[in-house]
């Protein structure tokens, strides 16, 4: 197999050259690093405004995320959450004055202990 290399084709008129084209320039450094600035305060101003605040909300809800309108049911789970904290306290007030009972019984020799028979 044989390879043969020639010379490009010159370009048809009217066409720019392809040097011109690829190396055509472009921004400065300058230009590029103002360019970035403005593009990060836009973003940032987009995503820390109202939009951004929009865009949030929607992420929440497609997550399964809580909004105000559950506040009501909120609140009453929380109201369930009093009562029961409550109810296990009182269990507890209970259950301390049954092992002083117990104590005192054991004591006074009216029960007799594990492992007395």
């Amino acid at each position: 197999m044989f390879l043969v290399q020639v010379p490009a084709p010159t370009p048809p008129p009217g066409l720019p050259s392809p040097e011109v084209v690829i190396g055509g320039g472009g921004p400065s450094t300058e230009q590029l690093l103002i360019m970035v600035i403005g593009a990060a305060v836009i973003v940032g101003i987009v995503f820390l405004g109202p939009i951004g605040r929009a865009l949030a909300d929607g992420l929440r809800h497609l997550l399964g995320g809580r909004k105000a309108a559950d506040a009501p049911g909120l609140e009453g789970l929380k109201d369930e959450v009093a009562t029961l904290q409550h109810r296990v306290a009182e269990l507890e007030e209970r259950q301390d004055f049954a092992e002083r009972l117990l104590a005192q019984a054991r004591e006074r020799g009216l029960l007799a202990g594990p492992g007395k028979d």
